[in-house]
């Protein structure tokens, strides 16, 4: 837990940010922050005022490495959360991409039929709104990219067989049907990205966000 003389040498723009918040004014003596080590694309707090406690998310440094859009996530992370699936966004700084959001308290998610019930009802929300994102998803683009990328910075590793692996990716896109119908999907389902608080499952985590088919 890092106190408030360590902000400094945390993260400048982390300390930015929480002069912003309602709290800070009244309790900044008494803040805690954090770090949640689970992110793997970003740098993620959680800072706990007397009371009240906030998640922080600040983007990663090079976000189109991996194919993300921060705007694209913001967009999609404050339309989600209008549908009630996904926690409201209190703060957004453009300028270092940083979204703040009240901190969910969650218990362990417990996989059995109920759990995925509701995990399913609030994803249907979601891809039955006919709301029509930013960006359509291609896996097959998304892997050819990722190749390109790592070829550019490891130019000094050669891939075994990526030339032939590419080929079969290009045969799968050839074999495969079509998207038929698109629709608004999150498209990173895995269990860090769903948060049950006892009474609803909240789904986090839109960077990846893009019209895709809901069965993909």
């Amino acid at each position: 837990v890092l106190k408030h003389a360590l902000l400094l040498t945390a993260s400048p723009s982390l300390e930015n940010i929480l002069h912003q918040l309602p709290e800070w004014k009244t309790f900044k003596d008494q803040v805690q922050i954090e770090k949640i080590e689970t992110g793997l694309t970003n740098h993620n707090f959680k800072v706990t005022f007397p009371t009240k406690a906030y998640f922080v998310r600040m983007g990663s440094d090079r976000p189109d490495l991996l194919g993300l859009d921060p705007e694209r996530e913001y967009f999609c992370t404050k339309y989600a959360a209008a549908l009630g699936i996904a926690p409201d966004i209190v703060l957004y700084n453009r300028e270092d991409h940083t979204m703040v959001m009240p901190f969910i308290i969650s218990k362990p998610l417990q996989k059995n039929r109920s759990t995925y019930q509701r995990i399913v009802t609030a994803l249907k929300q979601f891809h039955t709104s006919k709301k029509t994102l930013p960006t359509t998803f291609c896996p097959y683009k998304i892997i050819r990219e990722y190749y390109r990328h790592a070829a550019t910075l490891r130019a000094d590793h050669h891939v075994p067989m990526a030339s032939h692996l590419l080929a079969i990716v290009e045969d799968i896109r050839l074999s495969v049907p079509q998207f038929q119908k698109l629709a608004p999907c999150h498209l990173d389902l895995f269990n860090c990205n769903f948060l049950d608080d006892g009474n609803k499952i909240w789904i986090i985590d839109w960077e990846y966000s893009a019209m895709a088919d809901p069965l993909y």
